[in-house]
């Protein structure tokens, strides 16, 4: 359907917040809207950096790098996107990191592109983050 990312966002900000596994079926071909690519955490978004603890950067480049059945050895995709798929199999936990405001203090975009961004742009986004954001200076 034309409107498949809007309608994938309005699930996953109301009900599907609630489920332990979201499945988006759709008859659209839509990287865009592609909710498998989730990881159960949350996406990990690389593009404002990683904090990783001490024991966590042990197992993701002792453990998960090393061993093809728990991390992609094929160097393709997005970095960020499989970073969290191979933290996330050796049991790494994503942490809330925002601040005591509830604001983010890991933006993947430049500061002028989170200031002007609206619900719907960049689709993949608003779909893979995890916990609400507000936009503009909210």
């Amino acid at each position: 359907p034309v409107n498949a990312t809007e309608k994938i966002l309005a699930v996953k900000k109301t009900w599907g917040r609630r489920c332990t596994k979201l499945l988006i079926l759709s008859s659209a071909n839509n990287t865009e809207t592609d909710t498998n690519n989730n990881q159960s955490q949350g996406y990990m978004s690389g593009g404002a950096g990683y904090v990783l603890s001490k024991e966590s950067l042990i197992r993701f480049a002792e453990i998960s790098v090393k061993n093809p059945d728990l991390c992609f050895q094929d160097h393709t995709g997005p970095e960020d996107l499989m970073m969290g798929k191979c933290l996330e199999k050796v049991g790494v936990v994503a942490m809330d990191t925002r601040d005591a405001s509830q604001h983010h203090r890991f933006l993947p975009f430049t500061p002028d592109l989170h200031l002007s961004m609206k619900t719907g742009d960049i689709a993949w986004y608003w779909i893979m983050t995890y916990y609400p954001q507000n936009l503009g200076m909210e």
